[in-house]
């Protein structure tokens, strides 16, 4: 309250010009002695420190709290994903394949600057898992599918590649370092026989 004071507007500079103030706190006044007509306004300081202390507080622990909540949904989710997978034998991963022929095999190695319909069947089968997605939107996202093996498609066999890396990539110690449940790799991006392997498995489980 202490802070208030009158401003007007001045046309010309386009901005608020502050006044002289008298502050009558106890009869709630405020004077100032004008001579011209224009827009007036009563204009004082936000919230005292120590108020927004006390709401950055409380900020922060209602942010810890949904956190944790997140957590927990985030568990909960895990824990019904590995029971889905084990009633449906996928093998891991929850996802479908719509627009993959029911018989197709993944036979044609892959890599960047290929189009080909197989190409398409590669970013279906990525798409499926929200982990190795080609795209969230846009050109190479599920239902935008394309024949070309381009930057966002390799990206994404790599993500493919290293989430199932003891299957796809243990094979090539050459890109791998580490051992057991400290192994490391790193994906290629081309899709070889092992990467092929593993995409017709989830295929034929799914």
């Amino acid at each position: 309250e202490a802070s208030l004071v009158i401003i007007w507007w001045d046309d010309e500079s386009e901005e608020w010009i502050t006044l002289e103030t008298t502050l009558d706190a106890e009869n709630n006044t405020a004077t100032a002695t004008v001579d011209h007509f224009t827009y007036f306004a009563l204009m004082g300081e936000e919230a005292e420190e120590e108020e927004e202390a006390t709401t950055t507080d409380d900020d922060a622990v209602l942010r810890a709290q949904l956190l944790a909540q997140i957590d927990s949904l985030t568990e909960v989710i895990r824990q019904l994903q590995i029971q889905i997978n084990a009633l449906l034998g996928t093998g891991g991963q929850v996802g479908t394949y719509e627009g993959i022929p029911a018989d197709f095999e993944f036979t044609t190695p892959l890599k960047k600057g290929m189009s080909l319909g197989e190409v398409k069947y590669l970013q279906i089968a990525l798409n499926a898992d929200s982990e190795t997605s080609v795209a969230v939107s846009g050109v190479g996202s599920s239902g935008n599918e394309t024949n070309y093996f381009g930057s966002l498609t390799e990206a994404a066999v790599i993500k493919f590649q290293e989430k199932y890396q003891n299957d796809i990539l243990a094979p090539y110690p050459s890109l791998c370092v580490g051992s057991g449940v400290t192994l490391s790799c790193s994906g290629t991006g081309f899709v070889g026989q092992t990467t092929r392997q593993k995409l017709n498995n989830l295929l034929s489980g799914n």
